[in-house]
């Protein structure tokens, strides 16, 4: 009983002390610590604690371990210590040390006495770690929970859901199907289900129309009303309608024909396998065959077309981006991207396959991971150089470092550089000088380098193939490899495939989900495209996603929230005009990849 006593004399303390020591905007660090330094325990570790927020703020992390030692560990002291070890996790989300920040944050004392500004932080850090950690349904229970402390904060409020929802959309299909979920009106169950809803009839879209309506009926006052795409009825069929006639502008002859075909062939696969009774009319130019592709373009829009898709070539788009915003008459879906252009014209978007995708989705997912310094293989082609140079820009954002970049040798030459980048050789030198210094022989097995924590491959098949045993043999078979989608040929083919077993890469719904909506549609399109669906499938994944833009634009230009199930991967718009793509993650395991 008397501890007990202590326990609520010292919440009534620190309550009293939270009130009369209002946290002004002039308020510095130096300011709490010299009032910290005339004040009595618990009052004073509050203050040394609000010093460290500041510090924090500004990425004063050896200011912030100083000032935490100013607070001794006090279980009777329950918002006290909650404070600190919030502030160590937090510090532990910066350094990507995820696993720690989330036990960390387990470890907590209860929140029930807690200021609403602290629960708040502690519910994000929650929601950071958990998704780091790829645990997305306990990352969106913990924004669900985290809604109601941001009642005042109304960005924030939308800035979360726009969290739930991007979670929500990484969420495998057969995920949230298996989810539990209580009875409406529960918020949790509401995102579910209508995440489901959303994958399960992407490409249905008059049952996706009529779903969304009984959901909303289900539904009133679910949060997630703000951000699905109004109106709903019908506003699958009115995007298409408005979209009459689409002209399509591809290279069918030259260097990018074999290009061009694979992207046609896919976006008229969309067109006709579109079931809507009233669909666009699409008409296909040949870009190689005018000298102009700024005159085509303007010929395209005078022939009726209130849609454009392409150009491809990179050197045509850049053409059509400097097109004045009066030329730029009808919304345009450029095939390629442009370098260092922050945002497009009001009419020109970017819908691309570039290498920079793949890459910044391994940093992000290596660094997800808690890896921090990194090792890069690549190929001589220009596009793993430009996946390397993205990655390692990327990387080192968010916190990482690579500590070595290598260009993969010739076929002869492999063994040689696995042992040299593993600095295999260097270890081996150490034990021929020692062997020389004893005199005698010595028992020796050769290390590898210990400051790698993983290896990022950006290559081809063939060469993926070689390097996977290389490394198990020189004695890195414990380090984690993970590539872009280059290192698989789109088919499974497990006799040559199980040297790159364990080696994680990312890659579009199209080459990695059997489970994926259009999946039938794959099947069915392989009869009639033979080869020429395997050798070119990511360009046929491209050219269908190409149509299924059209068919959207208006939901997702207007709606920055919108994503849709595409082939090439999870679909949105961003501000700058590009089309994101989140990718899937699978491992080789006997030579077959699974999705993770």
């Amino acid at each position: 009983m008397q501890c007990f006593s202590r326990f609520l004399g010292g919440i009534f303390l620190l309550a009293c002390s939270l009130c009369s020591t209002p946290l002004f905007a002039e308020e510095t660090s130096e300011e709490y610590q010299r009032r910290a330094s005339i004040s009595y325990p618990p009052e004073s570790y509050l203050l040394f604690l609000k010093a460290a927020d500041l510090e924090l703020a500004e990425g004063n992390e050896s200011a912030v371990q100083a000032l935490l030692r100013q607070v001794p560990e006090d279980p009777n002291n329950s918002i006290v210590e909650a404070h600190k070890q919030l502030l160590i996790a937090e510090l532990k989300l910066k350094h990507n040390d995820n696993q720690g920040a989330f036990t960390t944050l387990e470890n907590l004392a209860s929140l029930q006495q807690l200021p609403s500004s602290l629960a708040e932080r502690y519910y994000t850090a929650r929601a950071i770690s958990h998704y780091r950690l790829g645990q997305l349904l306990e990352s969106v229970q913990d924004r669900v929970l985290l809604e109601p402390l941001l009642k005042n904060e109304p960005e924030n409020v939308a800035q979360n859901r726009r969290a739930i929802w991007k979670n929500l959309m990484e969420i495998p299909l057969r995920t949230l199907k298996l989810a539990r979920i209580a009875p409406a009106p529960d918020i949790l169950s509401g995102w579910i289900t209508l995440a489901y809803i959303t994958k399960a009839y992407e490409l249905k879209d008059t049952d996706l129309t009529r779903a969304l309506l009984e959901w909303r009926k289900t539904y009133p006052n679910h949060p997630a009303n703000t951000i699905v795409p109004a109106p709903l009825k019908n506003q699958v069929s009115e995007n298409i309608n408005q979209s009459e006639h689409i002209a399509l502008l591809l290279p069918l002859t030259g260097p990018y024909q074999s290009a061009g075909e694979a992207i046609r062939d896919g976006f008229l696969a969309a067109h006709y396998g579109n079931t809507l009774p009233k669909k666009p009319s699409t008409r296909i130019y040949d870009t190689t065959q005018y000298a102009s592709i700024t005159d085509l373009y303007r010929q395209a829009i005078a022939e009726g077309a209130n849609i454009i898709v392409g150009p491809l070539t990179k050197e045509d788009v850049k053409q059509v981006a400097q097109l004045s915003n009066r030329d730029l008459k009808v919304p345009t879906i450029a095939l390629n991207a442009l370098e260092n252009t922050r945002k497009l014209p009001d009419q020109l978007f970017s819908f691309s396959l570039q290498p920079e995708t793949d890459a910044n989705a391994v940093a992000e997912r290596v660094s997800k991971e808690g890896y921090h310094q990194a090792l890069i293989l690549k190929s001589s082609t220009n596009s793993n150089k430009r996946a390397a140079l993205a990655f390692n820009q990327k990387f080192s954002t968010l916190g990482g470092v690579v500590l070595n970049q290598y260009d993969i040798p010739q076929q002869a030459d492999l063994g040689n550089a696995v042992i040299h980048l593993l600095q295999i050789d260097e270890s081996q030198k150490r034990a021929l000088a020692l062997k020389k210094t004893l005199g005698r022989k010595i028992e020796f097995q050769p290390r590898r380098r210990q400051d790698i924590e993983v290896i990022v491959l950006m290559s081809s098949p063939e060469q993926a193939r070689q390097l996977r045993p290389l490394f198990d043999f020189y004695y890195a078979q414990d380090l984690p490899l993970y590539a872009i989608s280059s290192v698989y040929e789109g088919v499974p083919n497990p006799a040559k495939d199980r040297d790159m077993n364990r080696i994680t890469f990312c890659d579009m719904p199209w080459i990695l989900d059997d489970r994926h909506p259009l999946h039938a549609n794959k099947i069915a399109l392989q009869a009639l495209w033979g080869d020429k669906m395997e050798t070119e499938a990511r360009l046929f994944a491209f050219g269908l996603d190409a149509y299924q833009l059209t068919a959207r634009f208006n939901q997702l230009s207007n709606s920055p929230n919108t994503q849709f199930l595409g082939a090439t991967g999870t679909l949105s718009i961003r501000d700058n005009h590009s089309v994101e793509r989140q990718l899937m993650w699978a491992r080789i395991q006997n030579g077959i990849p699974k999705l993770i």
